[in-house]
């Protein structure tokens, strides 16, 4: 079983008209199969946004590493023409 890390742990409210059960509490009318399948269901809601998250992270790298391989580039055209400047100048004297 897959276990989340304690800050993704979701917060259970209890309500005065909840009812205490072998598991847990439980709201009135609500059977301990519909309560694993809600807590199912926010488990798999979580670990969805935890991959959206990660992908986003994984993301802003590339792009990060995009913006350094641009600046690089930038910077070694900047001497290419730097070099023809100088080159048109000696030619022109």
């Amino acid at each position: 079983m897959y276990v989340l890390p304690f800050s993704y742990q979701p917060l259970l409210f209890f309500s005065p008209f909840s009812v205490a059960n072998e598991g847990g509490f439980l709201a009135p009318g609500q059977s301990k199969t519909q309560m694993l399948l809600e807590e199912e269901y926010n488990i798999e809601q979580l670990q969805e946004r935890e991959r959206s998250i990660r992908q986003l992270e994984s993301d802003i790298v590339d792009v990060n590493t995009i913006f350094k391989d641009l600046a690089t580039m930038v910077h070694e055209q900047g001497e290419v023409v730097d070099s023809i400047e100088a080159n048109v100048e000696s030619t022109q004297v």
